[in-house]
């Protein structure tokens, strides 16, 4: 047999419509490796199929192309799937090409209600080969969202759940080869607490298993993600918002088709007008909370914080993993873990800030170094002067650093300034999309 081309689609100058949905060429989605007959037949069969039909590409998650290939009936050939739509009753339409002897044939074409798709995945959620498809779809205003899942067999598409929700996560939780889906929605009202529902494989449709409460009602939900915990265990992490100052995460995991939230409500309260949500700080695969601590400041300012973050396991144990201080409207954080045990106090200037070490006899504040942000026209300039330690440079601002005489008495050094200096990754920081996924 011939090998397999993979499609890839090119990458788009222009924007999309909100929808996602535009009418395009075969060859401005296509961007093949070479032409062959294969693709040649590929092209025929999808080019007949698009009658009355335009492009529609999902419009969030992983994967974005109108064209998509999986193999969904595990036996080691990949289907092809069309993302489409046109002006009927149930516009979404999912078309399943299939490749045999004579080439490609439309084997199904799945219908669904919506103005557009919101996301497609695919995972193994039963204990047969292959994989099935979850797709959501926007189906009012681009909030409300419903979620069905597709098994491909016998050349035909049978749906397993249809569901609407708020939030999703497909993850093999109790890591046994089979992913399992959690999924968030709304309480008995408005105003109740949201609900987590479990889902996994029964007898021939995808059942809920377990359903418990979440911290807050659904609408304020933020953000949804997958990660781990510090002991490995896949975990969901949902952040709402309580407030304009404060947020929880639900931490939940899957154990024995049972859901437990370890967290019930961990609270983040934001600093200076900024939030910050769960992340891997310390890159080493585990999602870290975080949570502010004051520290002192020399002279008469307002607060300064620390930030603790903090990585929990299965059992619902917490521990310190990391600390930094974030300056946030100056686009920077620097990790202080090494620098903890000195007693730092912070205070920040018009274009810098301060770091001090307060001396354990008389607790009089003692400079150890300045940060320092230049955006001017003369920003090389003032960040070679007097020896500064430049930090980072990107094209329209420098970081640099003055390091005085008590610098060079402790074991921190130049090098772990250097290291332990970051620019701020914007998603971390005030999202304000409220997109889920």
């Amino acid at each position: 047999m011939r090998q397999k081309i993979k499609i890839c689609i090119v990458l788009l100058a222009a924007i999309l419509l909100l929808d996602g949905c535009a009418l395009r060429t075969l060859d401005q989605l296509y961007c093949p490796p070479k032409r062959s007959e294969d693709r040649d037949n590929l092209q025929s069969v999808i080019d007949k199929a698009m009658n009355n039909l335009t492009y529609c590409a999902p419009i969030s998650g992983q994967n974005l192309q109108a064209v998509q290939n999986a193999d969904l009936d595990g036996d080691g050939v990949d289907e092809y799937l069309l993302f489409a739509k046109d002006d009927s009753e149930n516009p979404l339409k999912i078309l399943i090409f299939r490749q045999v002897a004579s080439g490609y044939v439309l084997m199904d074409t799945i219908e669904g209600y919506g103005f557009a798709f919101d996301s497609v995945e695919y995972a193994q959620l039963d204990d047969r080969d292959g994989m099935e498809i979850i797709v959501s779809r926007r189906v009012s205003d681009g909030v409300s969202r419903s979620v069905a899942v597709y098994r491909f067999t016998s050349d035909f598409a049978r749906q397993l759940l249809l569901t609407a929700y708020s939030g999703m996560a497909v993850c093999d939780f109790d890591q046994n080869g089979i992913h399992e889906m959690i999924i968030l929605g709304a309480g008995a009202s408005e105003f109740s607490k949201g609900l987590a529902h479990c889902y996994s494989y029964g007898e021939n449709e995808m059942e809920r298993v377990d359903t418990i409460y979440l911290s807050q009602p659904i609408s304020s939900l933020q953000q949804v993600e997958i990660g781990q915990l510090e002991d490995g265990t896949p975990a969901v992490f949902a952040t709402s918002s309580v407030n304009d100052s404060t947020m929880t995460v639900d931490v939940l995991i899957v154990s024995d088709n049972s859901i437990v939230n370890l967290s019930n409500g961990f609270s983040i309260p934001a600093v200076n007008n900024y939030q910050l949500y769960p992340t891997d700080i310390d890159e080493d695969g585990t999602i870290e909370l975080p949570s502010p601590v004051e520290i002192p400041t020399p002279s008469e300012q307002d607060e300064e914080y620390i930030m603790q973050w903090h990585a929990i396991d299965r059992d619902g144990n917490i521990q310190i993993k990391a600390r930094t201080y974030h300056h946030y409207s100056n686009g920077w954080y620097l990790c202080l873990d090494d620098l903890w045990e000195l007693s730092l106090a912070v205070e920040r200037m018009e274009d810098g800030c301060a770091f001090y070490r307060l001396d354990p006899e008389t607790g009089e504040p003692v400079k150890l170094f300045t940060i320092y942000t230049f955006t001017g026209s003369d920003r090389e300039q003032l960040a070679a002067e007097a020896g500064r330690l430049l930090l980072y440079r990107s094209e329209n601002l420098i970081y640099a650093a003055d390091l005085e005489k008590a610098f060079a008495l402790l074991e921190f050094t130049k090098e772990d300034l250097l290291e332990f200096f970051i620019p701020i990754r914007q998603e971390w920081t005030n999202d304000e999309s409220g997109e889920t996924k």
